[in-house]
C-alpha cells in the first residue's frame, strides 16, 4: 500500500512501504523529508460525542455564562478523554510477560557515589513507575588496576 509523504514546501508524493522510516528528496524541491507510517484515524464513534458537543456549544446564548461553562468543561473532558485513547500504549501481547532494570554503580542515580541513600532515592522513584525490587548481587569487574566489587540490583514490573 503506497504511504503519502508531505514535504515542508506543501507538495506531497507517493511511495511504498518499503522505505518506511527512511529518508528521501522530495521530487519538487529536493529537501529531505522522511517517510513516516500514516497517522491512524479516528474512528467514527470517538469523534461522535466530541462533535455533538460542539455543536451544542455553538447553540447555546452568548450571555448565557453558566450553560457556556458547563457545555466548554464537558467538551474538553470529551477532549481528554479521546486523547487519551489516542495516547494509549498498546496493550502487551502477554499479560505475563515481564520487564527488568539493572542498576549499578556507574547509573545515572548514583553520580559515582553510590550510598545508601541514593539507593533508597532510586527504588523509590523506581517503585513509583511501577517497578519492584527483585534481587541485588555483587559482581566483580575486571579494570586498568585489577578487579573491583560492583552491586548490582535487578527490578521487575
Amino acid at each position: 500500500m503506497p504511504i503519502v509523504v508531505e514535504c515542508k514546501c506543501g507538495r506531497s508524493f507517493t511511495t511504498s512501504e518499503a522505505n518506511l522510516g527512511k529518508r528521501g528528496k522530495c521530487p519538487s524541491c529536493g529537501s529531505i523529508v522522511e517517510v513516516c507510517a500514516p497517522m491512524p484515524e479516528v474512528s467514527r464513534s470517538l469523534a461522535d460525542p466530541v462533535n455533538e458537543l460542539a455543536a451544542s456549544v455553538s447553540e447555546v446564548q452568548p450571555l448565557d455564562y453558566p450553560a457556556l461553562r458547563t457545555e466548554l468543561s464537558e467538551l474538553i473532558n470529551a477532549l481528554h478523554h479521546l486523547t487519551q485513547q489516542l495516547q494509549a500504549p498498546p496493550q502487551a501481547t502477554a499479560p505475563s510477560q515481564k520487564e527488568y532494570k539493572v542498576l549499578t554503580q556507574k547509573d545515572k542515580w548514583f553520580s559515582g557515589k553510590f550510598d545508601p541513600e541514593k539507593i533508597e532515592q532510586a527504588l523509590n522513584a523506581y517503585a513509583s513507575q511501577g517497578w519492584a525490587f527483585r534481587g541485588i548481587t555483587t559482581a566483580s569487574i575486571p579494570g586498568f588496576a585489577g578487579t573491583r566489587d560492583e552491586i548490582v540490583i535487578v527490578l521487575e514490573r
